[in-house]
């Protein structure tokens, strides 16, 4: 595994090599003429085991599936964690605001029959969570002229993209009932595209005003989805030959922040990058994992923790 850190500078001509261990890292310095780099390996240990009272770092091998009862409590948690201890911005985040202009209602169902388009009224307050995502090249069902009436009677959730479908189930799985998405909550078609010069003023203010953002990081059209099984880490399990029950997990650090999410398509795109830095709170669902960023700190599923 210390080969495997080593080897992805293996196109890098350095004049030096560092191995630092710490309790909780192991990290490759590689010094070059140009720039150095670092590669790392983890140490944790299971939430409530021996190692993690003696003070190991907590973690896990791989994230829960995103499909799982355990991940959606895992992103509950991350936001009331923000709600009840980051008082720049928690606070602000969880009181109820204006809803948009227009807001997907989901309604109560577990069979997601009863999802309908929202007209809201001046003064309609609520807690709604706001969807970023890749258009993509291919048509997709879009609020138009002609469908406006149907969709504020009811939205067939068999007939959205994947990445719509699982917007939804995120959402409802916090126990929220209202999501915006851009292409249903504005109208495309049949308006000479009034609505949308009139709403497109408002994006700052459906971002920053959302409970929170989901960014479906890894999908490039949304037929693509973002709810998709994670592959496991290399890991080793390395147990004490002397203390029986106590062991630890090495791997290498799959906390990539800035490779999943800063150089993930979604953020190529120059108004994902406005709708992220209006956000008080994104969670974004990557190829590799999931991550909670917000103004105080940046977690991921397999429970690392950054601070901003």
């Amino acid at each position: 595994m210390i080969l495997s850190s080593v080897r992805q500078f293996e196109n890098i001509q350095a004049r030096e090599i560092n191995i630092i261990i710490t309790p909780q890292f192991l990290m490759v310095e590689v010094i070059s003429e140009k720039t150095d780099s670092y590669g790392f390996l983890r140490a944790f240990s299971e939430p409530r085991s021996k190692a993690s009272v003696l003070g190991m770092n907590v973690g896990l091998p791989v994230g829960p599936d995103p499909w799982s009862e355990l991940h959606s409590l895992l992103l509950k948690n991350w936001l009331e964690v923000c709600d009840n201890s980051h008082y720049d911005h928690g606070p602000a985040s969880n009181s109820a605001k204006q809803l948009p202009t227009r807001v997907l209602y989901l309604g109560d169902s577990e069979y997601f029959d009863d999802i309908r388009l929202l007209v809201t009224k001046e003064g309609q307050n609520g807690r709604y969570v706001a969807l970023s995502h890749c258009w993509g090249t291919d048509k997709f069902l879009a609020t138009t002229m002609d469908s406006l009436n149907d969709f504020q009677n009811k939205i067939p959730f068999r007939e959205l993209p994947q990445t719509f479908q699982d917007a939804i189930v995120i959402t409802k799985s916090l126990g929220i009932q209202y999501l915006w998405i851009d292409s249903l909550c504005i109208i495309q078609e049949g308006d000479g595209m009034a609505d949308w010069r009139r709403e497109s003023k408002r994006m700052e203010e459906v971002f920053s005003s959302a409970y929170c953002a989901l960014a479906a990081t890894s999908a490039i059209n949304p037929t693509q989805g973002f709810l998709k099984t994670r592959s496991q880490s290399q890991c080793v399990m390395l147990e004490d030959a002397t203390d029986k029950g106590l062991y630890i997990y090495v791997d290498e650090l799959s906390n990539k922040f800035s490779q999943d999410v800063e150089m993930g398509v979604l953020n190529k795109r120059a108004w994902v990058l406005q709708e992220r830095a209006l956000s008080r709170r994104t969670i974004h669902f990557t190829q590799g994992q999931t991550y909670f960023e917000c103004g105080s700190v940046i977690r991921s599923a397999n429970m690392t923790e950054m601070i901003r």
